[in-house]
């Protein structure tokens, strides 16, 4: 009985788990898609965060990494999350099935085409940006339509990455093309904030 009783106090006081928010997941995700792109071959210059203007009035758009490479120009978005995700690749929206539940969201395809026009936009159209939707290894994907086939993966696909024969950038156009998105970037609190309320009125224009 004696043991009962101590296993239930041990209960009781053990610190709960506590759940990781959605922000700490994506930042975590983001972190661990960044440590693998470093370890690729080839000389590039990656970029966290991205704060760029999209060239209509005052809206800006983020992006999540950014990796100027011998092997090309390429923008990320990452997704870490869990459970099935199922889509299309023209669909406006893409469902995460998750313990039961049915969570929509938008097509990340389409959302990482915004962020490849504003990046493009910030070198001065010279080379061409690709878009990588990189999911977590944990996530089963159903996704239909016509897509290239390195547009949605897994980020444990990036490290099978190698450098083509024929480079696509020199290495000094990497520096060059990375200095110019260093000095077009916009950085400070005030521009996550006003991307934050964009992102938020955009919702509720949805909603």
């Amino acid at each position: 009985m004696e043991w009962m009783v101590v296993m239930l106090v041990l209960l009781i006081c053990l610190p709960k788990k506590k759940k990781r928010r959605p922000k700490e997941l994506g930042r975590q995700g983001e972190k661990t898609v960044q440590n693998i792109l470093k370890r690729l071959p080839g000389h590039k210059v990656l970029f966290h965060d991205v704060y760029l203007p999209t060239g209509r009035e005052k809206e800006l758009t983020q992006i999540d990494i950014v990796m100027v490479w011998e092997g090309g120009i390429f923008c990320f978005e990452v997704k870490n999350y869990s459970g099935l995700v199922v889509g299309n690749a023209y669909g406006k929206e893409w469902r995460q099935i998750f313990r039961k539940k049915k969570i929509p969201f938008q097509n990340p395809h389409h959302q990482n085409y915004a962020h490849v026009l504003a990046l493009t936009l910030a070198i001065g159209n010279q080379e061409t940006v690709k878009s990588v939707v990189v999911f977590a290894p944990k996530t089963t994907l159903r996704i239909s339509g016509a897509m290239e086939s390195d547009a949605v993966l897994k980020w444990t696909e990036l490290k099978n990455w190698k450098l083509p024969p024929e480079r696509a950038l020199t290495k000094k156009q990497v520096q060059e093309i990375a200095r110019c998105i260093q000095k077009k970037r916009l950085k400070g609190k005030l521009h996550k904030l006003r991307h934050l309320r964009q992102v938020k009125a955009k919702s509720r224009k949805q909603a």
